[in-house]
């Protein structure tokens, strides 16, 4: 299951000068995967924000708390404000800047994790109510933002109850997302979010009407960062490529004269006779091969994942299954809310394990 950890602990630390309307312009998949605050082109600053927005999210600090790590942090690197911007927006001593910096990173990690936990379940909970969750000084015109950005059409409501299914368009659509994430906040500093709604509240709200199928479908599993990493380092030795392997252990293999990282956990896609291999694999001490223990998990209880469909098991076990070529034509193992069946999927884990 994914977690707001799992957010920050994926991404990866792009330091630059691009400025908050640079970022916009994007990509929305290069943004998730990117760590970055505008206009910080200071590595070792960006980490540091990085690292106390992981233990706000994890519940260390408290919003106070972090702001006095930030600056603490800010005066131990000996950082000055640009001449010109200091007690702006700008300086990063300042507290509007780190609310916007730990509080946005801290709030998007959890909205992330809801979108993805809500996805496990889209059969009982489809949709999402957007709803102010606490008092702004000038509150934003989000009802004006809303029909701007197509409120009202096929699996959205109209306003000023704005409502619609979890994996509809508007909640991305810049006229109503200035952060152009598909889960919230949608905005710098917002007082408002999501609350999920059950099926019976969709219908009643007429978000299930219309042509809406593809939006009901949980999204694919999210691909991991290293889903096609690759090197081809300058290695002529035959001695010195195997001793290469073996420093890296179950983490990759070689493929004409070419390191393929086995993507070991994660999303790299293997006809089934080679998944086996790679789930398999003996990883160095420190490193779970969660996906290989979901495996044992089930072969000892399926009850215990099937019972279970939003847990860390069955979230291992689907990203097994959905890597793994070819899928069977015209079906999916593994469904929003529980798996097909049974048998379908004992029949599909034996398949990969005779690999």
């Amino acid at each position: 299951m994914s977690t707001g950890a799992d957010f920050l602990r994926r991404k990866v630390n792009v330091p630059g000068e691009l400025l908050t309307a640079d970022w916009r312009a994007t990509n929305d998949w290069v943004r998730e995967r990117a760590y970055f605050m505008a206009g910080v082109a200071e590595a070792n600053i960006l980490q540091g924000f990085r690292d106390i927005a992981t233990r706000r999210e994890a519940g260390e600090l408290s919003a106070t708390e972090a702001r006095e790590a930030a600056a603490e942090m800010l005066e131990g690197l000996g950082y000055e404000a640009a001449p010109g911007r200091e007690g702006t927006i700008k300086d990063l001593r300042t507290p509007a800047r780190q609310r916007v910096s730990l509080e946005t990173n801290v709030a998007a990690a959890r909205g992330f994790g809801l979108r993805a936990r809500q996805q496990e379940a889209l059969g009982d909970f489809p949709a999402w109510d957007y709803v102010r969750m606490r008092a702004s000084k000038v509150p934003r015109d989000w009802e004006s933002r809303w029909r701007e950005a197509g409120g009202g059409s096929a699996g959205s409501t109209p306003g000023p109850r704005m409502a619609a299914l979890v994996n509809h368009p508007i909640w991305k659509d810049g006229r109503f997302n200035a952060l152009g994430n598909a889960y919230p906040p949608f905005d710098f500093n917002s007082g408002m979010g999501v609350e999920p709604l059950d099926r019976r509240e969709a219908e009643a709200l007429g978000l299930l009407a219309g042509d809406v199928g593809e939006m009901l479908e949980r999204e694919p599993v999210l691909e991991s960062l290293n889903a096609e990493l690759e090197v081809s380092p300058a290695v002529r030795d035959e001695v010195l490529w195997e001793r290469l392997q073996e420093s890296l252990l179950g983490f990759a293999v070689r493929h004409e004269g070419v390191l393929v990282f086995t993507d070991p956990n994660g999303t790299r896609r293997y006809p089934s006779e080679a998944v086996a291999e790679v789930v398999t694999a003996e990883l160095p001490e420190g490193f779970k091969n969660h996906q290989r223990d979901a495996v044992a998990k089930w072969s000892r209880d399926s009850g215990e994942i099937l019972d279970n469909p939003g847990g860390d098991a069955a979230h291992h076990l689907a990203r097994l299954v959905e890597r793994t070529e070819p899928l069977a034509s015209g079906t999916r193992i593994y469904r929003g809310e529980s798996f097909e069946s049974e048998a379908a999927l004992r029949a599909r884990v034996e398949g990969l394990l005779e690999g």
